[in-house]
């Protein structure tokens, strides 16, 4: 079943807000637009004709609504009007959330509840700290999203407006769920079923599988098909394709808990026939999930590497898609604060042609008057143009220290653009990271079921096929976790002794196939304690003895790895000499800042080279390459 995590609730706060208000006609601004057009007087009247235009346009373009709400504050700022204030920096924080920037949404709302906070408009506040627990929710901030939905529901109770504690309620069991305290979220799906008698279809189907996932996750698993299937049937009734896809996928697997093995893979079968129509990748992957072990407990292991295969297509699939959805709001965010920043700048420029016209009015005026009085005031007239002067070069040196001021600020926000592309920068790292590590576990629990499969039922071609697909998708995963770990690392040279390095490298490699088949030599050549970062050397070491093993003569009795290391200090050189199937020819010459193979023969992904090469360019050191008449050689030298 569905666990929720961080990424999948901030879907589920945009899909909720978006389905229950889908029945939106973009055209229906049209009319409203006109009538806003026909009213012209900016009073408060235009401004509510503003707001409902606004309603009306939010959910389909929020983007070109953020434009109209910054005018309305602007109106509602000159008309003080804090009500209407305070609404427009609603709406401000309604387009940010549609859009995905959570952190302006977030600002937005708390902006919004200080200045419902002076009107004491309850109902408002009521809604506001909702928004505002949704965002710290998506955020992972849980207690606090605790707090403000409590507030909410409190509120709500005082003043009688029930309208939406059903969505808190809900908020709360999710918030629980999250944290893994199960009675709790299921005490509070109940409480937001309960309180959703007046609402939509939708709202119930979607607390009715909240429900069932929590039955499924504490063993329930009758109840939690009972539940399901009632969340199915709203689903289905009203059209709502991917969510039956999760109903029916949420009741394959708890046929799957409870090993009625023909009735979970027939409900996953339908899963995945409604989520492939709509490309819903998260339902795509944990179906596959569930079918691959479906035929694993059934022994049908070619289904089974099958299915394990499309997990893998769909979690890269979902994958892509996150990170088209990142990069698509980040571009969003960046032509947003240009935009801001144009219309300040435009807003200062239109301040100096203002002042300027002003001086030139006043200047011409004060010429005419000097015409009138020149003969009468020839010396008073020359004193005032004196001041005058100094004036204008006052106000010119002004202006000059204005647009310092302008152009320094601009440098700090590109300073600051600077910041937020390191942060998206090591915000990918992180996911790659975290992500490499997620994988590896159902890559073990793989890996343990094929050793399951070939003791009870020997060796087999298929198997094989699955262990060894499921090393080399291991090996790539933790080369990833390498490079990451090299870019993240901060280097820290210190005296390293050579040899208990070398002995611990060769224990961390003897579950690698082939090690057997591989003699390893270290010969000292005068090394005394050498000078580098230990972690960043004993990983490229290890990609390099990694290559030696997995490019052996398999099958030689003579295969041989030496490290010859020699120098002192900050000045030494380490070659690691192989007697494997080489480099070919014709490939030797590549820049080893590529990622690729170094031969045909190889299966990997080519990381481990360009791995060695981007940590010996971090220690200061260089790397040459050469292939021998049988093996190859690698030389590290630092000086």
């Amino acid at each position: 079943m569905f666990r929720i995590t961080r990424p999948l609730l901030f879907c589920m706060i945009l899909l909720g807000i978006a389905l229950g208000l889908r029945a939106q006609d973009p055209r229906k601004g049209d009319s409203l637009y006109k009538d806003l057009i026909t009213h012209g007087i900016k009073d408060t009247t235009y401004l509510d004709k503003m707001q409902n235009l606004q309603i009306a346009l939010v959910f389909v373009r929020p983007d070109s609504v953020i434009k109209l709400v910054k005018q309305s504050l602007q109106i509602a700022d000159s008309l003080h009007d804090p009500w209407r204030l305070a609404r427009s920096t609603n709406m401000l924080g309604n387009c940010y959330k549609l859009l995905g920037m959570s952190d302006r949404a977030l600002k937005a709302y708390v902006d919004a509840l200080k200045l419902f906070e002076t009107t004491g408009d309850k109902k408002w506040l009521a809604n506001l700290h909702s928004n505002i627990g949704l965002m710290q929710m998506a955020d992972g901030n849980y207690e606090q999203a605790l707090k403000e939905q409590e507030i909410a529901i409190a509120l709500r109770k005082e003043i009688g407006y029930f309208k939406g504690i059903s969505a808190a309620y809900n908020t709360i069991g999710n918030v629980y769920s999250a944290q893994q305290r199960l009675p709790e979220a299921l005490h509070y799906y109940e409480l937001a079923l309960d309180s959703a008698a007046t609402e939509g279809p939708y709202n119930k189907g979607a607390y009715m599988g909240n429900i069932g996932n929590i039955y499924g996750l504490l063993g329930q698993q009758a109840s939690s098909r009972e539940m399901n299937r009632e969340a199915l049937k709203i689903h289905e009734s009203v059209g709502l394709m991917p969510d039956m896809s999760r109903d029916l996928h949420n009741i394959a697997d708890s046929y799957l808990k409870d090993k009625m093995l023909d009735s979970a893979i027939a409900y996953n079968l339908m899963a995945q026939s409604i989520a492939d129509s709509f490309n819903t990748y998260e339902v795509l992957a944990a179906v596959a999930g569930s079918l691959r072990q479906a035929y694993a407990l059934q022994k049908n292991y070619v289904e089974a590497y099958r299915w394990a295969e499309n997990a893998i297509i769909a979690n890269d699939s979902m994958y892509k898609q996150q990170m088209s959805n990142e990069g698509r709001t980040m571009e969003l965010m960046y032509r947003i604060e240009k935009e801001e920043q144009a219309a300040q700048f435009s807003q200062k420029e239109s301040l100096i042609q203002k002042d300027a016209a002003l001086n030139r009015q006043r200047i011409l005026l004060f010429s005419m008057g000097i015409g009138v009085l020149l003969l009468t005031g020839l010396a008073i007239v020359l004193v005032r143009r004196n001041k005058e002067r100094n004036q204008a070069n006052a106000r010119l040196e002004f202006k000059v220290t204005e647009r310092t001021m302008a152009l320094s600020e601009a440098n700090e926000q590109l300073n600051h653009e600077i910041q937020l592309k390191e942060a998206a920068r090591l915000g990918l790292h992180t996911f790659l990271y975290r992500s490499s590590h997620d994988l590896k576990g159902p890559l073990k629990t793989m890996k343990g079921l094929v050793d399951v499969a070939k003791a009870e039922q020997g060796e087999s071609p298929y198997l094989n096929m699955l262990g060894a697909k499921a090393d080399h998708l291991d090996g790539i995963l933790q080369q990833i976790i390498d490079q990451v770990e090299v870019d993240a690392r901060v280097l820290q040279p210190q005296p390293i002794d050579l040899h208990p390095m070398w002995d611990e490298l060769l224990t961390g490699l003897q579950q690698r196939s082939g090690f057997d088949e591989v003699k390893f030599v270290l010969e000292d050549v005068g090394l005394e304690e050498l000078q580098a970062d230990p972690f960043l050397l004993k990983l490229a070491l290890r990609q390099l003895l990694q290559n030696a093993i997995d490019f052996r003569r398999k099958g030689a009795s003579d295969n041989l790895c030496k490290l010859v290391a020699h120098g002192q200090g900050h000045v030494w050189t380490l070659k690691v000499e192989d007697h494997g199937i080489g480099f070919e020819p014709h490939l030797l010459d590549r820049d080893l800042s590529n990622m690729g193979r170094g031969s045909k023969q190889a299966t990997g992904a080519g990381l481990g080279l360009y791995i060695t090469k981007e940590i010996v360019k971090k220690i200061g050191a260089t790397i040459q390459a050469e292939t021998l008449e049988q093996g190859s050689v690698f030389t590290l030298t630092h000086v």
